[in-house]
């Protein structure tokens, strides 16, 4: 049992200082794995958000996001084209990894993420994202402004790269 009950706003303050430290990957992913090894206290203490996705923080060093994944739904594969670090505290993500050499996806490694369970994934990684059985519930901290990036998502049948847009996301969305 933690001394402290988790806190949004105090983890926000926690992961902008481990951005902008020496070794950011590292400090993000301690400080998800701190928050997440208790999942309990962060369901029971953290605000209830309706959307799916919601940006918690942003500024020039680091973007702070909640992602609630849905199993009837899959994630279209995109980049992030910085380094991102999850950290799941309800539920089980769903993870496939594609390759992309030469406009031919193919799929390389899937992972489950559990509650308590964090991952780090590189900037060129481009992945699908689902829930198992039930909705996951996680936090993001990607290092870098996400809103400001231009990412792309990767359309399997046209083989083709695409920008990210919230109308190409909805496009290729994929309900199971």
């Amino acid at each position: 049992m933690p001394v402290n009950n988790f806190n949004l706003e105090q983890f926000i303050v926690k992961a902008r200082q481990a951005a902008v430290s020496q070794n950011p990957i590292k400090a993000a992913e301690s400080l998800l794995q701190y928050t997440v090894a208790d999942c309990e206290n962060v369901i029971n203490h953290m605000p209830i958000i309706a959307e799916c996705e919601r940006m918690l923080f942003e500024d020039d060093t680091v973007s702070i996001w909640y992602c609630r994944f849905e199993p009837s739904t899959v994630v279209p594969a995109h980049d992030h084209k910085m380094h991102v670090v999850v950290g799941v505290y309800q539920g089980t993500e769903e993870h496939t990894f594609f390759d992309n050499s030469n406009g031919i996806y193919k799929e390389v490694q899937s992972i489950s993420l559990g509650a308590g369970e964090v991952e780090k994934l590189s900037p060129k990684q481009i992945h699908t994202v689902t829930a198992k059985n039930t909705a996951s519930h996680a936090l993001h901290i990607y290092l870098g402004k996400l809103s400001t990036v231009e990412r792309s998502l990767f359309d399997f049948e046209s083989g083709k790269e695409i920008p990210f847009t919230l109308n190409n996301y909805e496009k290729l969305a994929q309900i199971p």
